[in-house]
């Protein structure tokens, strides 16, 4: 529903907008292409693309704009059902993130571009949002040492079987991202790594387990119940409830955004 789409959408700030202005200046009249990813969309059991739609496109007839837009649904790393050589601009967020073959959607980019055509890309880097984030006293950025055991727990469970290499979530990072852009072809390519550390908002508990951490993840509060003994999950509640509610914690988050020009 509208309200889960809201809070598992992937916040990228105000830098991604700003690289889509700047290409989309002076570009009334001409054809864009914004993908977005239906996992931005999910809940807990997902949305396949075709719903996803729908509910892109009732946004877009609420707001008048129905005959300026078309939908399809496609893989980015195909974008099957887009012309050759016909779109001026292609935008993303946090799309290629779920992309396994994200060397095939940048061809696949500069396929469906005319000459002079150009892509923005918000993506972030998972890789670097781990290594950020790796301490053995912290939960999502709050430290809560007297319960290390029980963060271990956690750790354990999550890292068990994951190729972490070979993930298309995490087996990237930015120089990748210009590799792939240059290979497909794009005669110019620029790109922007951007790391924040800041104090988290404040938040009501249910909202914080409520959590989707990514849309193919559970709930954080399923994550609780699925991995530790309810002794363990009180434990945690504990140590964890008056730091969230108190914005007693860190926000570590690095965005790559990168922008290139066909011939």
């Amino acid at each position: 529903d509208e309200a889960v789409a809201r809070q598992s959408e992937p916040r990228v700030g105000a830098r991604a907008a700003e690289g889509e202005a700047r290409l989309l200046a002076g570009q009334n009249g001409r054809q864009v292409v914004r993908l977005a990813a239906p996992a931005a969309f999910r809940g807990r059991e997902g949305w396949p693309p075709a719903p996803c739609l729908a509910y892109v496109e009732r946004v877009v007839r609420e707001q008048g704009n129905s005959s300026r837009a078309s939908f399809v649904a496609a893989s980015a790393d195909s974008l099957h059902g887009v012309d050759d050589a016909g779109i001026d601009v292609v935008t993303t967020r946090s799309v290629l993130i779920y992309v396994k073959e994200k060397c095939a959607a940048f061809d696949a980019f500069f396929r469906v571009l005319r000459p002079g055509g150009r892509i923005s890309l918000a993506e972030p880097i998972n890789g670097d949002y781990l290594a950020l984030n790796a301490c053995a006293d912290e939960y999502y950025g709050y430290r809560v040492p007297a319960v290390a055991d029980v963060l271990a727990r956690l750790r354990r469970d999550d890292e068990d079987g994951a190729d972490r290499d070979d993930h298309p979530m995490t087996g990237f990072n930015h120089v990748d991202l210009v590799r792939h852009s240059e290979a497909a072809g794009f005669r110019e390519s620029h790109l922007e790594l951007r790391i924040d550390v800041a104090a988290r908002d404040p938040r009501a508990w249910d909202s914080f387990v409520n959590f989707v951490p990514n849309p193919n993840a559970p709930t954080i509060g399923e994550t609780f119940r699925e991995t530790l003994s309810a002794d363990e999950v009180r434990r945690l509640e504990s140590s964890l409830r008056p730091l969230v509610e108190q914005s007693l914690g860190r926000e570590r988050t690095s965005m790559a955004y990168l922008w290139a020009i066909k011939e």
